[in-house]
């Protein structure tokens, strides 16, 4: 929790007046797809990305009026020195690899966009959009 959690907290902490006072900008926060799914491969991980996702998605409107906007990337697994040795498996268990460039173009898109507190997928097969999430429950009317 300390490197996954409070690096994102104690990093948007520190950015943030730097931020407002250059005129605005986007913090983009690492997450993982395991922030967005269940993961029982390592749920301690998928605890860490779940905590970055939620943290994201509740100040992104909040911070918006000082000029700051704050995005989570969420990507797959890629080709790099993390997974290495792990390829196979990964396949094996029907994880697709993305190239490195797919989690560099789905960076540039969370960039370019003018939303915020969104949370950006980086999937094989799939162009990077915003996780759309379900309204929490309201009452029932009947």
């Amino acid at each position: 929790m300390r490197i996954n959690l409070d690096g994102v907290v104690y990093g948007i902490a520190a950015a943030r007046p730097a931020i407002i006072a250059s005129g605005g900008g986007t913090i983009v926060a690492t997450a993982s797809m395991a922030g967005l799914v269940p993961a029982p491969f390592d749920p301690i991980y998928a605890a860490n990305k779940h905590a970055v996702v939620g943290l994201v998605r509740s100040i992104g409107d909040s911070y918006a009026a000082e000029g700051v906007r704050v995005h989570a990337l969420c990507p797959s697994f890629a080709y790099t020195d993390i997974i290495k040795g792990s390829e196979q498996t990964l396949l094996d268990m029907g994880f697709p690899i993305i190239d490195v460039s797919d989690v560099v173009d789905a960076f540039r898109r969370l960039l370019n966009s003018e939303t915020t507190g969104d949370c950006w997928y980086a999937v094989a097969g799939r162009e990077s959009e915003p996780f759309r999430f379900r309204n929490a429950p309201g009452p029932r009317l009947d």
